[in-house]
């Protein structure tokens, strides 16, 4: 989400001192939700972070266009950068903040210029402007867990040319460049803070929530992954994401339909809905081998997907014995892939 500048401009941080000189051009929520103490993760995050790597191809595009006219032009040479045409922002740095030691990014075009608990500035300078990234961990009471990454970059053109190459390229950051970019943030914090993942198996072992939502309890096998989150989704919305969205029509019918002998039925992804509420679906689907009910169900702290199978025939039953390992572990996968995908939905997609 785009912010005020007052968002950042109003906070407590050390850059202000020493960078006064800089505007505040962007200020972003970034959606990293997280602890009081996740920010070296985020830090890390970005050290580890390339440009190149931004979700939209529209968004690569353009960089390598401005990369390409930097070398035609000479925006990016040598004698334009840091240390060249303007003085690096860690001249001006008072010890405490000099005497800390920094790391600087592996494949972005900035280095690093000081670090706190909860501060990291990077800086580039070419011959449009001198550049300022700046990082930081705030409070932030409706996210989970009360903290989240923020940045905001502040600007000193290069004269009148600085100021009119940020006034031309402004809608394709705002448009182009900075929605994908938190989209992409999303995705890796994702993949670095998946939340866990508990498997139970047996009628006395799955969580009371899905053993109270069960229709029958004359089953021959029933297990639960459950997916240690809090969820703003309905039911439907996770189940809709897993089975239809996540997996192939194709390879969802070879395991349903052709291997465990299950028939098509109007609803989820081939499955007869027989409860939706937002907090919890059950679906049912059956064939000659064998019936099966699936529960996709919300908690306060959790989101549980349960299978329940009642097998019909000893065929049936051999093929349900090789089936089931597999089955809980490819349920681990679509929990976190949708989870990933619930992350990367809440993510901007517009400037507000």
């Amino acid at each position: 989400m785009s912010l005020p500048t007052e968002a950042h401009t109003t906070l407590p941080w050390r850059i202000h001192d020493i960078a006064p000189d800089f505007d505040v051009y962007d200020v972003w929520a970034l959606p990293t939700p997280g602890g009081p103490g996740d920010f070296p993760r985020l830090k890390q995050q970005f050290l580890s972070g390339d440009i190149a790597n931004n979700p939209s191809f529209i968004a690569r595009g353009l960089f390598a266009i401005r990369w390409r006219l930097g070398d035609i032009f000479g925006w990016d040479d040598e004698a334009t950068t840091v240390g060249e045409r303007v003085p690096s922002l860690r001249e001006r740095l008072p010890d405490d903040l000099r005497d800390v030691p920094v790391v600087n990014p592996t494949d972005l075009p900035f280095t690093t210029v000081f670090e706190t608990e909860n501060e990291w500035v990077a800086e580039m300078a070419n011959r449009t402007v001198h550049c300022v990234m700046h990082i930081g961990w705030v409070q932030d009471a409706d996210v989970p867990g009360g903290f989240r990454g923020q940045m905001a970059v502040l600007v000193k053109p290069n004269g009148l040319w600085g100021r009119a190459y940020m006034a031309a390229i402004a809608p394709f950051r705002h448009l182009l460049v900075y929605p994908p970019l938190m989209r992409g943030i999303a995705n890796d914090w994702a993949k670095g803070h998946a939340p866990d993942v508990v498997s139970t198996e047996g009628l006395t072992e799955i969580p009371d929530p899905v053993r109270s939502r069960l229709r029958t309890t004359l089953v021959d096998y029933v297990d639960t992954t459950s997916l240690a989150v809090r969820s703003d989704q309905r039911a439907d919305w996770w189940a809709r994401t897993m089975f239809e969205e996540l997996i192939a029509t194709a390879g969802r019918e070879l395991v349903f339909r052709v291997i465990l002998g299950l028939r098509p039925e109007p609803g989820i992804a081939g499955w007869r809905i027989v409860e939706n509420s937002a907090e919890a679906v059950a679906l049912v689907r059956s064939g000659n081998r064998m019936a099966c009910e699936m529960y996709v169900i919300t908690t306060e702290d959790a989101v549980h997907l349960a299978l329940a199978v009642r097998t019909r025939t000893r065929s049936g039953a051999a093929i349900w014995q090789r089936v089931a390992r597999v089955h809980r572990a490819f349920g681990t996968e679509l929990l976190q892939k949708a989870w990933q995908r619930e992350h990367a939905e809440s993510a901007p997609t517009s400037r507000v």
